[in-house]
């Protein structure tokens, strides 16, 4: 993430003395890069319950939840309509760590694809704010922690992502901008942890099951606002 930054910061610097104009964006496709910063606004795990009564208790339906801040990394792809609306491609990956009660689960791993449209208002030949708004997908996976025995298998379902936010693009060169961006992100989806064996060892004792039974279900909610900073090049 500093090394991404540092590069933005020194692109910045050394073409600043060569600005031209960039507020002319019809049909004109463009590539950029993404980094930022996943700010959580969901409550992580809702529903919280046990659904096997062949099996002891696992979870604590009333369970405090927490995730980490997360890195985040992409690309978008970019095109022109008109002068004052865009057509936006973005592509990010995110690796956030859940904590229920204090105790690690694993991470969960999210490939958020979202096709939207940017509302933009050119305000000189240098800066340009827009809003943007999209719906598109959550590609979600689950890495449980050892939390989780190994004959567990926690299982959380892609889920709808819907954007709205607003950015910044300031050009260094007509058809180089440096991008600010906040956005942000819906994603909750089902989860559940599933037994992948007909037996289970739980505290030295064994336990017959069903394969593909459920020991728990919940929603892991990971909306977030996503700070954005980039690079996009127009050709």
């Amino acid at each position: 993430m500093k090394v991404l930054l540092t590069s933005i910061l020194s692109i910045i610097l050394i073409m600043g003395s060569t600005i031209a104009s960039g507020e002319d964006i019809k049909e004109k496709f463009g590539i950029g890069f993404i980094g930022g910063l996943a700010l959580h606004t969901g409550s992580v795990i809702d529903g919280l319950s046990d659904t096997s009564s062949s099996l002891p208790a696992k979870f604590n339906i009333s369970a405090s939840s927490d995730a980490e801040n997360a890195g985040i990394y992409g690309l978008d792809i970019f095109y022109g309509l008109t002068e004052h609306i865009a057509f936006d491609l973005s592509m990010t990956y995110r690796n956030t760590n859940i904590k229920v009660d204090g105790i690690d689960w694993g991470d969960v791993r999210t490939i958020a694809l979202i096709p939207s449209l940017q509302f933009r208002y050119p305000l000189s030949q240098i800066v340009t704010p827009y809003i943007d708004f999209g719906m598109g997908i959550n590609i979600n996976g689950f890495n449980e922690s050892s939390y989780f025995a190994s004959e567990e298998d926690v299982i959380m379902d892609n889920s709808l992502a819907l954007k709205i936010g607003t950015g910044l693009d300031y050009f260094l060169k007509e058809n180089l901008c440096f991008n600010m961006a906040l956005d942000w992100i819906y994603n909750k989806a089902d989860t559940a942890d599933k037994i992948n064996s007909g037996q289970i060892d739980i505290d030295g004792t064994t336990y017959k099951t069903i394969s593909g039974e459920k020991r728990g279900i919940w929603e892991t909610d990971l909306s977030a606002f996503y700070l954005q900073f980039g690079v996009r090049y127009l050709f």
